[in-house]
This record gives C-alpha cells, sequence and structure tokens, in this order.
C-alpha cells in the first residue's frame, strides 16, 4: 500500500473507506472473514455494489453521486487566480 501511495498523486489511505463492486449484486459477491479483516485494517468501513455500470472503469478512486459513478480529480489551490476556471466550495443540490 506504501508503494502505491508514494507513485501516485491522486490516491488518499480515505478512499479505501468505501469500495465499490461493479458488476454483481451485493448477493452475488462472498468476502471470506479474512478479507473483510484484511480490508478492515485499511480503513474500509462499507461496499457498495452497482449490477452494472454506465462505462468501463479503470482502478482509481471514484465517488457515487446520485447513482452515479464519477472520477475523482486532483485539484489545486489557485491563490493567484491564474486557472481560467475554478471550483467553489458549496453544497450540491
Amino acid at each position: 500500500m506504501e508503494d502505491y501511495i508514494s507513485k501516485d498523486d491522486v490516491f488518499r489511505r480515505e478512499f479505501l473507506t468505501g469500495i465499490i463492486f461493479v458488476g454483481a449484486a451485493k448477493e452475488e459477491v462472498r468476502i471470506t472473514e479474512d478479507s473483510q479483516e484484511f480490508l478492515r485494517h485499511f480503513g474500509t468501513q462499507f461496499n457498495v455494489y452497482l449490477k452494472t455500470a454506465s462505462k468501463q472503469l479503470v482502478p482509481g478512486p471514484y465517488v457515487i453521486l446520485n447513482h452515479k459513478i464519477l472520477d475523482v480529480s486532483t485539484l489545486y489551490p489557485d491563490e493567484n487566480g491564474a486557472f481560467l476556471a475554478t471550483l467553489k466550495p458549496g453544497i450540491h443540490k
């Protein structure tokens, strides 16, 4: 895990809080007790099961919002106002 974290500028341990299983319903997935303990060791608290996905997924962090899978992007501070478009924090409606 430490090797992966050191090579990836987006990945954070917090991404392991939840794991998304795509292509199978919950009743189709069996996670052994040893596997559950392994995942808990890395901070996994919940799993999400999506029978189908609207796109092919490559390994990496994703966000599920309104039952849709969204990519996670790296955000950079813009203290000098140099970016052409920026994101402002707010509540998603």
